[in-house]
């Protein structure tokens, strides 16, 4: 499906981006975890992304929250030109409503002065991106762990637990153990939590042709907790969806450290374990890991006047 925005013809994400859109996001790989194929394609139900590629270089990918006659964009991926600049100004300048630039990173910021100066700058907290050393998650080192060693040491005494790789084999399993943990926990289906479950019955799907990797862990023959991630940039996975059944004390802790140890072991330093959404006991769970960098996320609107 086509359609027009700033101008330009946008295609639905599904038509021709595998070999169009996704060269473009290797190529410049990101800072921030919204940018990779897997991630655009998840939420796509959500967000109903479009797509237009600039001589092949520059990518362009629209998107709508609700109202389908107000479209943003993401942040502009690939070499912002006279000529790109002027395609988005042109077509900003023409809307009814302020266009927004979203999931804007510091890099962006900083390497474009006089694009951005168009637009008023906001920072994004609940879109930052939590980035963590993979050995200090592997490993949990120093004092600032020990909880989280207990736990773990605690799980050791209680139960003996398997670890098998996440295929697309018992990719469908996870999913079932994450629908079934809706009903365990008696968590109310809130439109966020069921824009989650969206994003991983797709990504589960689509395990193999959209390249996650990911850890699997069972307790007696029973599947307790998994957890996938894939590159995001050298040196860098970014960890999409972690699950664990409460039933199991210290579960949690234990998929975190097996992740992070398979993480560090195929080469990464880094994890990113993306945002917080706002979300109070998450920003805290987040924190209790003691992230090395908080990567910051900035949402742009152009001036109008």
């Amino acid at each position: 499906m086509m359609f027009k925005f700033l101008g330009l013809p946008f295609a639905a994400l599904g038509d021709g981006a595998l070999a169009n859109l996704d060269p473009v996001l290797r190529r410049h790989p990101q800072p921030l975890s919204g940018f990779t194929m897997a991630t655009l394609c998840a939420w796509q139900d959500v967000y109903h992304y479009g797509w237009h590629v600039v001589d092949g270089a520059t990518a362009l990918i629209s998107f709508h929250f609700g109202d389908p006659d107000k479209r943003h964009l993401l942040q502009p991926v690939g070499p912002l030109t006279p000529q790109v600049q002027k395609l988005i100004l042109d077509g900003a300048r023409a809307l009814p409503y302020p266009l927004m630039l979203v999931g804007v990173s510091q890099e962006f910021l900083a390497e474009n002065a006089e694009f951005v100066s168009h637009f008023s700058v906001e920072a994004d907290a609940g879109s930052a991106n939590y980035i963590y050393s993979a050995s200090d998650l592997a490993t949990l080192p120093g004092r600032q762990y020990h909880k989280k060693r207990n736990l773990i040491a605690g799980a050791e005494r209680e139960y003996t637990w398997e670890k098998e790789a996440l295929t697309a084999a018992n990719a469908p399993e996870c999913l079932q153990m994450a629908e079934e943990m809706l009903l365990e926990d008696g968590q109310e289906l809130t439109p966020s939590l069921a824009n989650e479950m969206s994003a991983l019955r797709h990504t589960m799907k689509n395990f193999e042709a959209h390249q996650q990797r990911g850890l699997v862990i069972r307790i007696g023959g029973t599947l307790a907790a998994f957890g996938l991630y894939e590159e995001l940039r050298p040196g860098e996975a970014v960890q999409h969806f972690e699950k664990a059944r409460r039933a199991y004390k210290g579960i949690y802790q234990v998929i975190n450290q097996e992740m992070a140890a398979l993480i560090l072991e195929q080469g990464y330093q880094r994890i990113n374990r993306e945002e917080d959404l706002g979300n109070e006991g998450l920003r805290k769970a987040k924190h209790s890991y003691y992230p090395v960098e908080l990567r910051p996320s900035h949402m742009l609107t152009f001036r109008q006047t």
